[in-house]
Parts: C-alpha cells; sequence; structure tokens
C-alpha cells in the first residue's frame, strides 16, 4: 500500500552468467525489479534474461493500492431527547487509510460507532481522531441533550350548592414541558378534555384525585375536593284559621310565620314584608276589616305558600267619664256602699275605682263607713290608652228626728 504515487521494487533473483535482462516496464538490478507506481491496480511485467546459449522469461504481477487520503466523517450535530441518563451510539465513516479511531472528550468507539454517555442535560462536543499509515483526520461533533421533565397537573377544590346531583364537571390543566403528555386519568369520574367530570351518587365531599403521566412514565397528580351541599327548599309554617289584631290607628300588624332558610326570599300580598330576625310578616293596615294574606317563600330548590284571613279591629281609646260633685246623706248606722253613675267607653276597657272600690253596671261603687269628704277615682286601661276621672263626694250621716213639744 501506497500513500502516494512512488517507485516499488519486488525481489526477484537471476542467475546464470553474462546475461542481459529486459523488462516490459521497469527495470531489472541487482535482484531488484523496479518500476514507478502512479495508480492503483495490478502491474503485469515481463522478465526476459538472455544468455550466449539460452534464455529465460517470466511474468510478474505486482498488485499496488494508493491509499487516499485520510478522511474520518463525524455523524453530525444531535439533539436528543432523554428519560434519564443514557448512553447514545451514533455510526461514523472512515476510508481506507483509517486504521484506528480514538476520540477526546467523554465519548468512546465501539466498533464502527462513537458511543457518549449522558448522565444530564447540556451539550457535549466529541473530537474523532482517525489515523493510519497515511497520516491522521479529525472531526467534531455536538450531542445536546434534553432531559424530561415531568408534567404539571393544577385544578381547584370545588363547593357546590345544588338541589338535585347531575354530573358535575370541574376544569383542570395539564402542562408539560417536553409536550408529550401520553395519558390522563383520575381516581373518580371520566376525563373529557379539559375536565374531570363526576356524578356524585350522594351530597357530601369527595377528594379526586387527577394523574398526569408522559411518554418517560414520569407523573403528576393534584388531589381536588368536591363538596356538594344540598340547596334549600323553602318552608313556611303557616298559621291557622284566622287570625286577629286590634290596633288604635293606623299601624303596622305582625303575625308571627317561620320561614325557613332564613335567606329564603319572601314575598308578602297584597303589601307587607318579612323579617327574617322575629320571624313576623308586617302588613299596614289603615282601617279595622278582614284581609287575605298570601305569603310565598322562594329559595333555591323551591317555593312554599301560605295564605290566611287577617281581621283587624279598630280599636277606640277609653273615655270615663264621673258626675260632678255629691253631696249625700246616708244612714251610716253600719258601713254601706256608695255607687256613683259613670260612663265608661272604648275597647277592651279595664276599670279600676279608687278607694278599695269596683265598677258594675255603669257605676263606681265604694265602700263608706263615716261621714266625711273624699274623692272617688275612676281609671280605665283600654286596648288605645288610659282616661281618668273623680268626683268629690260630700257624705253626711243621717240625724234621727227631733221632736219638740
Amino acid at each position: 500500500n501506497l500513500c502516494a504515487a512512488a517507485p516499488v521494487c519486488v525481489p526477484l533473483e537471476i542467475t546464470g552468467h553474462r546475461f542481459s535482462v529486459a523488462t516490459s516496464f521497469g527495470t531489472w538490478s541487482f535482484g531488484q525489479l523496479c518500476f514507478n507506481a502512479d495508480t492503483s491496480g495490478t502491474y503485469v511485467i515481463r522478465v526476459v534474461a538472455s544468455a550466449q546459449c539460452q534464455s529465460d522469461t517470466c511474468v510478474i504481477s505486482v498488485p499496488v493500492v494508493i491509499l487516499p487520503k485520510p478522511e474520518i466523517v463525524c455523524p453530525g450535530n444531535k439533539t436528543e431527547f432523554l428519560c434519564g441518563p443514557d448512553t447514545i451510539c451514533y455510526d461514523l465513516t472512515t476510508n481506507a487509510s483509517i486504521t484506528g479511531v480514538r476520540t477526546t472528550g467523554e465519548g468512546y468507539i465501539s466498533g464502527s460507532q462513537v458511543c457518549v454517555p449522558i448522565l444530564g442535560p447540556g451539550t457535549k462536543t466529541i473530537t474523532l481522531i482517525g489515523s493510519g499509515q497515511c497520516g491522521a483526520d479529525t472531526c467534531s461533533f455536538a450531542v445536546t441533550s434534553i432531559f424530561n421533565q415531568p408534567p404539571v397537573v393544577t385544578a381547584r377544590d370545588s363547593a357546590l350548592t345544588l338541589c338535585n346531583l347531575p354530573e358535575i364537571c370541574l376544569p383542570f390543566t395539564a402542562t408539560d414541558a417536553n409536550n408529550n403528555v401520553k395519558s390522563i386519568t383520575s381516581s373518580l369520574g371520566t376525563i373529557k378534555g379539559n375536565t374531570v367530570c363526576y356524578a356524585p351518587p350522594a351530597f357530601g365531599v369527595y377528594d379526586i384525585t387527577i394523574t398526569a403521566t408522559d411518554s418517560c412514565n414520569a407523573t403528576a397528580s393534584r388531589t381536588v375536593r368536591l363538596t356538594v351541599t344540598e340547596g334549600a327548599y323553602a318552608t313556611i309554617q303557616c298559621p291557622t284559621g284566622e287570625q286577629y289584631a286590634s290596633i288604635c290607628k293606623s299601624d303596622s300588624v305582625r303575625v308571627v310565620i317561620p320561614i325557613s332558610p332564613a335567606n329564603a326570599q319572601v314575598t308578602v300580598l297584597p303589601a307587607g314584608s318579612y323579617n327574617p330576625a322575629t320571624g313576623r310578616v308586617s302588613v299596614w293596615i289603615t282601617q279595622g276589616g278582614t284581609y287575605p294574606i298570601t305569603v310565598i317563600a322562594a329559595s333555591q330548590c323551591g317555593s312554599d305558600t301560605c295564605q290566611f284571613n287577617l281581621r283587624v279591629d279598630m280599636g277606640q281609646a277609653p273615655q270615663v267619664s264621673c258626675p260632678g260633685a255629691v253631696d249625700t246623706t246616708m244612714c251610716l248606722v253600719t258601713p254601706d256602699t256608695l255607687c256613683l253613675p259613670v260612663t265608661v267607653t272604648g275597647t277592651g276597657v279595664q276599670v279600676v275605682v279608687t278607694p278599695n272600690g269596683y265598677y258594675a253596671a255603669g257605676f263606681a261603687c265604694v265602700p263608706v263607713s263615716q261621714a266625711g269628704s273624699f274623692f272617688v277615682k275612676v281609671t280605665g286601661t283600654g286596648t288605645c290608652g288610659v282616661a281618668k276621672c273623680s268626683t268629690l263626694v260630700t257624705l253626711r250621716a243621717n240625724q234621727p228626728p227631733v221632736l219638740s213639744l
């Protein structure tokens, strides 16, 4: 093998005396057949040795290979996505002049491949040196490694108040820096796009775990808590029978009507209001009469209606009228009772007579046992107020008759 065009000599022994040598190519001298090889191939040379008495001929074939300039070709720059530390091997190319290859850096040669151990993300530059009898050649390539990152799952807890139990879908996001998510699963329900959907069998609290897995089998999970509360149904404790009230002037009449829940929307017809703090319905009344009242309570999951009649009496303020001053004579031999006519009007009036008296059938009566002057006081207390009156009484004791002769 030659590295360039050059003379080639091969040993060729010729014996005899006084002979001459002729060659079809090249020259023979001192036991060597030499010729100039400028191309690769097989050189066939005819050699004739002649003396006075005889000659001899031989044909010699000499294969010649002129090797090319040493050349090594690297695999080119590479970008590798890896799930973890690994060793990646690449094919390399050399020509016939290269008989040995070595590396500088972290790679190593395995057969006709260059192998690069990769322990972490980053870029490694590998240089290959190919050498042989005709010299050496080098090339370099870079390996950029990207290591897998696990996916990320984000979701929020949810609290719902419902009247029934439909399928509930909660949004979530599953992201991956390497865009290699291969599956998303949930511990409850099913995955529908970017939501996890679950039909709870009953009201309560449910923990749902969402798990994303990528092509490297790296996983990420997020547990969301779903709280499902049954919504309120409005109820009214409607009073039974007709309701009564007495007022003295235009005023609000209040009727106790418990309603739940406390935040129910309450409508009082024809005109009224509801106070959840006291549980009372209030209706503005300007005159006596019977009023049909309708109370409607509405909440998230239903409404209730209550109807009743409210009979209102417009009361009168009490009035008490006592007689003028009284001057009277009584026997007073034994304790007696003095009764004075009084007039009492008004709604629900209770009458008190002093001192120590009583009221009955239009008379204010007080006990008497001796002569003297005193006031009879009458106090009428009614639904709509208090009224008072008094009478000055002069009581004289009866004297027996005197007979003069």
